[in-house]
């Protein structure tokens, strides 16, 4: 079931994960714009990905996922988010993620919990779910992003 025992994990650990994201993306160099929003509507956002982890990744039809980020990436524009940062943002995410899945591993081995064909087979499945819904993700998030400014711009 595409890692879902990954995906519970981080819907568990959302509201730690979505704070530790917030923090990052304001105070990191690479996402400078970031500083400027609104933390708690940037909580709001991430928590609300992670909390449903298992459903973006398993139930939600792929215009679901269109709809969400390209609503993102209109929004980051208009919030003047430069482009690289708003991708920098989504990278981020992912990565913390991904880094979850590499913390929880290092627990199970120093528990000494023997990996299995199957346990193996389940963070194989994780990895590639996400690195999928990202990929996703980011395209929806910069074409909306770049029409939204392309719109902005015949206006003004």
């Amino acid at each position: 079931m595409v890692g879902e025992k990954f995906s519970r994990i981080a819907e568990e650990q959302s509201k730690e994960l979505a704070e530790m994201l917030v923090r990052r993306l304001t105070t990191s160099p690479r996402t400078t714009a970031y500083q400027v929003l609104n933390e708690a509507e940037l909580h709001k956002e991430l928590f609300a990905l992670l909390h449903s982890l298992t459903d973006w990744l398993m139930y939600r039809p792929p215009q679901d996922v269109e709809a969400f980020c390209a609503e993102l990436g209109r929004k980051r524009a208009k919030q003047s988010v430069p482009l690289d940062q708003g991708v920098t943002a989504m990278i981020s995410c992912r990565d913390a993620l991904l880094d979850l899945l590499l913390v929880h591993r290092m627990r199970s081995r120093i528990s000494h919990q023997a990996d299995s064909g199957s346990g193996l087979f389940e963070e194989m499945e994780f990895l590639l779910a996400v690195n999928h819904f990202f990929d996703d993700a980011i395209y929806y998030f910069m074409r909306a992003y770049q029409e939204e400014v392309r719109e902005s711009a015949q206006v003004a």
